[in-house]
């Protein structure tokens, strides 16, 4: 998605994104470690039970940052290809690389993510089938709202592959402020169920 908005436009969806960010923060911090657990491990199911994950033979998955739904519960029960983003922080970019298990061949890396080790392959993102990401925010015609550093929607640009949104449900909106170039999801998947957009 690409176009052009007049900068008063922008600033306006920035004010709006940065608003909706602190109250998403607020929601998902007022969870306690044991929602958390709960609600990543019902999302999970729900996210394990569609036929375009059963059918993936690679899945690009995250690795969870402090109040993210943990997607592991669904790596567990995925006999395929793992992906996880190897991020470069000043590039502003990420490439998927194969790991070989969940929680394995890792390294902490900056602002508390774990990301490949240099052993782990690297992966063509266009033979990625499916791609699951994270967000402060989701509505039910797949925006999503990201932290704003635009990692996902730079890479998720020109790629086939099935896009889903993982979050709990005090994340998901009537209406996420979205600019040109921002990504929208194929469904948004919480602890109540499955959002199927496209």
């Amino acid at each position: 998605m690409s176009g052009w908005s007049p900068p008063e436009s922008r600033v306006s969806s920035d004010n709006a994104k940065g608003a909706l960010r602190a109250k998403m923060r607020a929601a998902v911090a007022g969870l306690s470690a044991v929602q958390r657990e709960n609600g990543s491990g019902r999302a999970c199911a729900h996210l394990a039970g569609l036929e375009r994950w059963k059918r993936a033979r690679i899945v690009m998955l995250y690795w969870p940052m402090s109040g993210e739904p943990n997607p592991g519960h669904a790596a567990r029960l995925f006999g395929g290809t793992i992906c996880l983003p190897r991020v470069n922080w000043k590039a502003g970019l990420m490439a998927p690389a194969a790991v070989p298990g969940w929680g394995l061949g890792l390294l902490p890396a900056e602002r508390g993510v774990q990301v490949p080790g240099p052993e782990c392959p690297e992966v063509d993102p266009l033979t990625i089938d499916l791609v699951v990401a994270p967000g402060l925010s989701f509505d039910r015609r797949g925006g999503r709202l990201g932290r704003g550093a635009g990692f996902y929607d730079r890479f998720l640009a020109g790629l086939r592959a099935v896009r889903v949104g993982l979050c709990f449900d005090e994340q998901i909106v009537d209406q996420v402020p979205t600019d040109p170039g921002d990504e929208r999801m194929h469904c948004v998947v919480s602890p109540s169920g499955v959002i199927d957009v496209s």
